[in-house]
């Protein structure tokens, strides 16, 4: 299975992202021509490191970047397709926790002309993004946030180290 995402749906979605951000066939075949790069190695390195998950997502980011991209800001109208891959390409992306930190540009781009997201043709297919993406990532931010232990984890761990200090 690992061969098949890295051999055909990574190469096809970098390719769809370039013709997603408006640049020609010949640019997206040599994208999607260029993504066939990794070697027997390359696998070999996935299973034996465990960056299964990491490489899933960064090589899956173009695409959710482009979609997410045309549904925020492009020129072009955004359709309801691009809001259900938006959300779908976003899951999977942001399963690797880390990669979030990749979307602050975009971020910082739709803040920057909240016009354009808010426009009248936008604003359903934009609200049809967020549901989605809170019904996937819901029982993500609910375990987060009710289930975690991190709090009473660092409150135990600071409450130790303060009487090891005065003690």
């Amino acid at each position: 299975l690992i061969p098949y995402l890295y051999i055909f749906v990574i190469p096809w979605s970098i390719a769809a992202a370039s013709k997603l951000l408006g640049f020609g066939r010949s640019t997206a075949a040599l994208a999607g021509f260029l993504a066939l790069g990794p070697t027997l190695y390359y696998f070999e390195w996935f299973l034996k490191y465990g960056t299964i998950g990491f490489s899933l997502s960064a090589g899956l980011f173009p695409f959710c970047f482009a979609c997410c991209y045309r549904l925020a800001l492009s020129e072009r109208a955004p359709t309801y397709l691009h809001a259900v891959l938006s959300a779908f390409s976003a899951f999977i992306v942001l399963s690797w926790p880390m990669t979030g930190v990749v979307f602050i540009p975009l971020v910082a781009l739709v803040c920057s002309s909240p016009n354009r997201l808010l426009a009248a043709n936008r604003l359903p297919k934009v609200g049809v993004f967020l549901l989605l993406f809170l019904i996937s990532f819901g029982p993500v931010f609910k375990a987060a946030v009710f289930e975690s232990r991190a709090s009473s984890i660092v409150l135990t761990e600071s409450e130790t180290h303060g009487q090891t200090k005065s003690g």
